[in-house]
């Protein structure tokens, strides 16, 4: 990144020199402009792949995490955590894998 931005899923800075994902483009006659983390990018993308859909909201995402990963999380009972800023999700996804509660 050349200058800071704020990520499209997490609500996190984008660091500059940072790497990370854009996506600019026009839907439905809106222009789009999408800034993500790398991982918060694994994440939309293994989220997309899983349910079948090209497309997402954010609350939709949210609630995928929740579902997939946070209910089989031994932490869950006393967590804190926004699923998007789970650092035990984070650190899976920006390794490039799929997060695993067992791991």
């Amino acid at each position: 990144a050349k200058k800071e931005y704020i990520c499209d899923l997490c609500n996190e800075k984008i660091a500059i020199g940072e790497k990370y994902s854009r996506f600019s483009g026009k839907y439905d006659g809106d222009m789009l402009d999408i800034k993500h983390h790398l991982a918060c990018k694994r994440i939309v993308d293994t989220y997309c792949e899983k349910v079948g859909e090209g497309e997402y909201t954010n609350d939709y995402v949210q609630g995928w995490l929740r579902e997939e990963y946070c209910y089989s999380c031994e932490n869950y009972e006393e967590c804190t955590e926004y699923e998007m800023q789970c650092p035990l999700i984070r650190k899976s996804f920006e390794k490039g894998g799929v997060y695993n509660a067992d791991t």
